[in-house]
């Protein structure tokens, strides 16, 4: 019965929720201003995830708002023009070399290291969810060290977009639960972009980056 499935999905999305989980962490070093960071390259993004566009979005986004905390950015297309010279064409390449090589060749005294960890959405009958979880890595490109490390995520669901199939399904009218909760499934999985997710995830981490 229908109203008995939504018991289950109701059991499910609880467990599915607890279980998409991802430690935030803000670490900055106590020198961080000792090191000036004067000209900044951000460079591409690995990804851990199954969407392969992501992290070029999420690079592009960490970009855009880095700007606004006073830092000298290298320009996106400057950055992977000089890295293709080198052979490096995608985040899953940058290991090649090291932060001083890359300094060198970029003309940067500091790098922006950073990773997809998840970029995804999940179905599960009346159920989906969207999972966007980032981390970024700032280090001198002289010495190599680390000065600054972020990471966070955001988890949003469709549960709220459920509560007219809950009360049709309260008022026994399980056909029209069934339908009302695919529909609605059907319309947040076509509708929603990534976009202000990964918005979303880089403005926290953004909040614990010291101004130039």
């Amino acid at each position: 019965m229908i109203i008995k499935r939504f018991l289950i999905i109701g059991f499910l999305v609880s467990f599915t929720a607890c279980g998409a989980h991802f430690d935030s962490f803000r670490i900055v070093d106590p020198d961080f201003h000792q090191y000036t960071p004067r000209v900044v390259a951000v460079l591409p993004m690995a990804n851990s995830s199954l969407k392969y566009n992501a992290p070029v979005k999420c690079r592009e986004i960490f970009f855009n708002k880095l700007s606004y905390k006073g830092y000298n950015l290298i320009p996106i297309e400057t950055i992977d023009a000089a890295l293709e010279e080198l052979g490096v064409n995608s985040g899953s390449q940058i290991e090649l070399y090291t932060p001083k090589k890359y300094g060198e060749i970029l003309g940067a005294d500091t790098l922006i290291y950073g990773r997809v960890r998840e970029y995804n959405t999940k179905y599960l009958v009346a159920y989906a969810s969207v999972t966007v979880s980032l981390e970024f890595q700032m280090v001198d490109a002289a010495s190599g060290k680390e000065i600054w490390s972020a990471g966070d995520k955001v988890f949003d669901t469709n549960l709220q977009h459920l509560k007219a199939a809950q009360a049709a399904a309260a008022d026994k009218k399980e056909e029209e639960a069934g339908a009302i909760a695919l529909a609605e499934t059907l319309a947040y999985a076509a509708f929603k972009s990534y976009n202000p997710y990964i918005e979303k995830v880089v403005d926290k981490i953004l909040d614990s980056l010291p101004r130039r």
